[in-house]
């Protein structure tokens, strides 16, 4: 029998899960307690980053699996592309850049600044 798809899509978000329920545990637990409103912004910033980290990791991993479930099921009929028409051939080894995380946000500047 095969695996309902819902439950095969949570998998590669255990992690964050995990480590929401860690930020949340922290939150709640007595060391919060006693942190000045600095630490305790810091606390969730630098964990909440991490929970995000892991959510588009999972996203990442889940678009690989899928691909590679598409590449075992297309056989020699290859792909489908996002624009509906089936691809005869898949190529490998190419890279693909990502942007930079740390790129500056236009909504990041101060009021009045009129850069770009």
């Amino acid at each position: 029998m095969e695996r309902y798809g819902a439950i095969a899509a949570i998998a590669p978000f255990a992690a964050a899960v995990s480590a929401f329920d860690r930020l949340k545990d922290d939150l709640g637990g007595p060391r919060a307690a006693v942190l000045a409103h600095h630490e305790m912004e810091e606390l969730i910033e630098m964990q909440g980053r991490e929970v995000l980290r892991l959510l588009f990791q999972g996203h990442l991993d889940l678009c690989a699996r899928v691909e590679r479930d598409q590449q075992q099921h297309a056989g020699t009929a290859g792909l489908v592309g996002p624009d509906g028409l089936r691809r005869p051939y898949r190529e490998t080894g190419h890279h693909r850049d990502r942007p930079a995380c740390s790129a500056p946000s236009p909504l990041s500047g101060a009021p009045g600044d009129t850069r770009a």
